[in-house]
């Protein structure tokens, strides 16, 4: 992580991940979401690879949420049966990678 903080200019960071309340179809439910702190002024961030990653787990939760299976669920499925990104789509569609 290169990132400066754009209060002081520092670039040392502290990673926290803390729980946040989000609503999906009606439900409740927790996720926990990462940010950084800056040691030298305490400024908050969440930085761009951080946000991928809360897409990510917010992704995963929605999943469960509607009865479908999470990202590693289908990763660890496609390897017990022996598929590529490229072969499970030839099979269950969804696009080149799915």
């Amino acid at each position: 992580m290169n990132n400066k903080c754009d209060e002081c200019g520092a670039s040392n960071f502290e990673v926290r991940i803390e729980p946040d309340e989000f609503q999906r179809n009606g439900q409740s439910f927790t996720a926990g979401v990462e940010h950084s702190v800056c040691r030298e002024c305490g400024d908050e961030v969440i930085f761009a690879e951080q946000i991928k990653r809360n897409d990510c787990i917010l992704r995963d939760a929605w999943r469960k949420i509607d009865g479908l299976l999470t990202a590693q669920e289908i990763v660890d499925l496609r390897n017990k049966l022996g598929l590529t990104q490229q072969d499970a789509a030839k099979v269950f569609g969804g696009g080149v990678n799915a």
